[in-house]
């Protein structure tokens, strides 16, 4: 229906207004009613006032907590959020006051485990450079390339994600060994050994990205 029905309003159109210059006039079945769900949100937001609100937000110490290792939770409040400040201020001081009683209605357990990443291939490396820096594919491919050339990192351009046998992982850790914050960590992996990385794919081309010297 919709490829029909395409088809017959483009060519009703067409030809009847000098300024339409549309080549195809689509028409889908979930096309009207998503229109008409961004139609009523934009309506929305353009008769939208704002009010001030306020909510109660507390952190529970447990008793065992130390500065060292704090022990905290965060607790929600049901309510969610009021519009009146006297009574936002009158439970808030039930809180601060010891007066108010919290009640745990559940608790809930889970085991995590986080695998060790993959060697690191160009594309993963956009994708990283993206989500955690913000940088674009052109800006993050032109700065990698310049932290080949100065020695930082190894050959930025690589479809491989893991690393041939024999690979050398010793040398690029000892260039990290002097670091301030993680030269500790990376001597102790020198000193027992540091396990085998998670197995990836060797395209044959060059080794995944690593770092060759310490910025610092």
């Amino acid at each position: 229906m919709g490829v029909a029905f395409t088809r017959f309003q483009t060519r009703y159109f067409q030809g009847r207004y000098a300024k339409f210059n549309a080549k195809v006039v689509s028409y889908g079945p979930c096309q009207t009613p998503t229109l008409g769900f961004c139609v009523m949100r934009h309506l929305e937001i353009l008769s939208f006032k704002p009010q001030p609100f306020w909510r109660l937000e507390a952190t529970v110490r447990h008793k065992d907590s130390t500065p060292v290792h704090p022990l905290l939770l965060g607790v929600q409040w049901a309510r969610g959020r009021v519009f009146d400040q006297q009574v936002a201020e009158v439970l808030g001081a039930e809180v601060r006051e010891g007066q108010a009683k919290l009640v745990v209605v559940s608790i809930k357990r889970k085991e995590e485990r986080k695998v060790r990443p993959m060697g690191l291939n160009t594309v993963e490396m956009l994708k990283m450079a993206s989500r955690g820096l913000g940088m674009g594919p052109k800006h993050a491919m032109d700065t990698a390339e310049r932290l080949y050339t100065s020695g930082f990192i190894s050959y930025p351009r690589t479809e491989s994600s893991g690393y041939p046998p024999g690979s050398d992982l010793h040398s690029p850790l000892r260039s990290q060994a002097d670091h301030p914050h993680w030269g500790e960590f990376v001597t102790k992996l020198l000193a027992n050994g540091p396990n085998k990385p998670r197995h990836g794919v060797d395209a044959g081309d060059h080794p995944p990205i690593t770092p060759m010297r310490s910025v610092i």
